[in-house]
């Protein structure tokens, strides 16, 4: 009985691999809109190729912060929304 318990711990342990993909991603960005939707696409692409997601959002956002076309809190909260389907590419090519 000890022995089934320690293996259905050790397999409940086992980490569990992220079944999201671009295509989720992309699903997923179908629900934003305007600025964030822009940064979406923009950022996508470096996240694809490995960059974490901080790195692609700046990137992608703080050329039109500091040239002034966005204010800063504008671009962070777009950045998080566009950033929530992102992530699942992130978890994606983690695996």
């Amino acid at each position: 009985m000890l022995r089934k318990t320690l293996i259905i711990a050790a397999l409940l342990a086992a980490p569990v691999p992220a079944f999201a993909t671009k295509a989720d991603a992309d699903a997923c960005a179908k629900g934003l809109q305007g600025d964030a939707l822009k940064a979406y696409r923009e950022a996508v692409v470096y996240v694809v190729n490995g960059d974490t997601l901080e790195n692609a959002f700046t990137k992608t956002l703080k050329p039109g912060v500091d040239a002034g076309r966005m204010e800063e809190d504008y671009a962070r909260k777009i950045g998080r929304e566009a950033g929530e389907c992102a992530r699942l590419v992130h978890r994606d090519a983690a695996k």
